[in-house]
């Protein structure tokens, strides 16, 4: 019915973007986001909204293995979840990090 609560869950789905900036990943991700949710679901002749959050993460020398990589990202995930939905969520630069302008 849809008077119930429909929610589709995907539980993981990776992307690797080699030689992506974090920061061009995030407006990609934007981008996708905001694209869903212009376009609801269309059911029994309502429009039912479509949400998605995303988490992202990029690689740096001070991880350990890919898994550690994974493992970053699927916490921003669940970052975003607990944050309100449908959004994207990227970790805070490593302590000491500085960024420049042309970054």
């Amino acid at each position: 019915r849809l008077g119930d609560i429909i929610e589709i869950v995907v539980e993981q789905a990776r992307l690797q973007a080699p030689a992506v900036h974090i920061d061009q990943a995030r407006v990609v991700a934007e981008r996708i986001r905001a694209r869903l949710n212009e376009r609801p679901l269309a059911l029994e002749g309502q429009a039912v909204p479509i949400t998605l959050s995303i988490g992202l993460a990029e690689a740096s020398l001070s991880m350990s293995s890919l898994g550690a990589l994974i493992k970053l990202a699927d916490r921003m995930v669940y970052e975003a979840k607990s944050a309100g939905r449908d959004r994207v969520q990227v970790p805070p630069p490593p302590a000491g990090e500085v960024k420049f302008a042309a970054e």
